[in-house]
């Protein structure tokens, strides 16, 4: 009996050993199954500091950004890369320190380590290809009449230290030179264009600006009406109105025309009127004419004659006239008739030929001589 109590017992103690291994192996082999796993299929991290790039996902369909800049070329928007300057598209990450392998640094060497704190030794980048491989980026689209396409230059800046960072600069670059222009990033073809630059436009008419206008796909000659191109065709320089007096001169308007800007759009025409002169007067102007002026005064009238009076009327005028009229006059004495006056005679005669008779000027007798009844003796 007693023994049989004892092979019980060693049965209890066996099964309860069994049960503690069999507990302690599940523990053991559940763990490194879930170590495992979380090492194989990353789907989501832990989010970090704003001034940390983001954890990543394994898959990159799972990024919760839509768009965003992929410096290393690895498929990965920086956003949800763990090493977005190096190219790491299996993005691993042996140490579960947010940071991918390739960015793990120990002493200047890239290694996989398991220290927390390794980030305080990483450096970003050797040398420029550890921050990207430059190349063109995007599609190519069209500047003027060039093909372009945006080009990208990778820069590691401080390289192998831990002040090492990595700058890329984006750059447009002309990738095909197009003789017919350029639509959705690529060269039109020769027929597509009626012309090539202004003088292919030009239609020999001087009152049209002609110019060539290019579009995305084309290009076509236009004729744009101008105001002039000349001063002739703003019209013909001359007289015009009457003649008028200015001072003693005939004057008249002139006027003379302008093309501003000749043979351009903004083209437009002036005039402009001044006053000059027609004809010069000698006497004087009287409506819009020289006229002669008969007498500025009374000696302008003078006819030579003693018997008259002579008398400019309205003098300086145009209406200005000679006036002579004829004096009366009593004869002094008779004609021939001698007298004594003074030491001389005196002869009466008409000397100054107004008809009448006058004494003489003393005629003076010789010496010793005496005058008596006119005559010296």
């Amino acid at each position: 009996m007693v023994h049989k109590k004892k092979s019980q017992t060693l049965g209890l103690l066996i099964i309860l050993v069994l049960v503690v291994l069999l507990g302690f192996s599940l523990y053991y082999f559940s763990g490194q199954f879930l170590q495992k796993e979380n090492s194989e299929d990353k789907t989501e991290l832990r989010l970090i500091d704003s001034d940390e790039f983001i954890p990543v996902f394994t898959d990159s369909n799972n990024c919760p950004f839509s768009s965003g800049e992929d410096i290393d070329g690895d498929g990965f928007f920086d956003e949800c890369d763990n090493c977005p300057l190096h190219y790491n598209p299996e993005q691993f990450d042996e140490d579960f320190d947010l940071a991918g392998d390739i960015c793990d640094y120990n002493n200047g060497e890239r290694i996989f380590v398991s220290d927390d704190d390794d980030d305080d030794d990483e450096v970003n980048c050797d040398s420029n290809l550890d921050c990207g491989v430059d190349g063109f980026v995007g599609s190519s689209s069209c500047s003027v009449n060039n093909v372009v396409r945006d080009f990208r230059n990778f820069t590691c800046n401080n390289p192998g230290t831990s002040q090492s960072s990595c700058s890329s600069n984006v750059t447009s670059q002309i990738v095909t030179i197009c003789n017919f222009g350029c639509d959705l990033g690529q060269c039109l073809p020769e027929n597509n264009f009626l012309c090539m630059n202004d003088n292919d436009c030009v239609d020999g008419n001087p009152l049209t600006f002609d110019s060539c206008v290019f579009t995305a796909t084309n290009s076509s000659c236009t004729h744009a009406p101008i105001v002039c191109a000349s001063n002739s065709d703003c019209g013909n320089n001359g007289f015009i109105g009457n003649n008028m007096c200015s001072v003693n001169n005939v004057v008249r308007d002139f006027r003379s025309f302008t093309c501003n800007n000749a043979g351009t759009i903004q083209s437009s025409c002036s005039s402009n009127v001044t006053s000059q002169i027609v004809e010069q007067c000698s006497d004087l102007c009287s409506n819009g004419a020289c006229v002669d002026v008969a007498c500025f005064m009374n000696s302008d009238c003078s006819d030579n004659n003693s018997t008259t009076t002579d008398v400019c009327i309205l003098p300086g005028s145009a209406q200005s006239y000679c006036l002579n009229t004829p004096q009366s006059c009593t004869s002094q004495c008779t004609f021939g008739s001698k007298q004594c006056f003074a030491n001389g005679f005196q002869v009466c005669d008409d000397f100054d030929g107004n008809g009448c008779f006058e004494w003489s000027l003393t005629l003076p007798c010789n010496s010793g001589v005496q005058c008596n009844m006119g005559v010296c003796v």
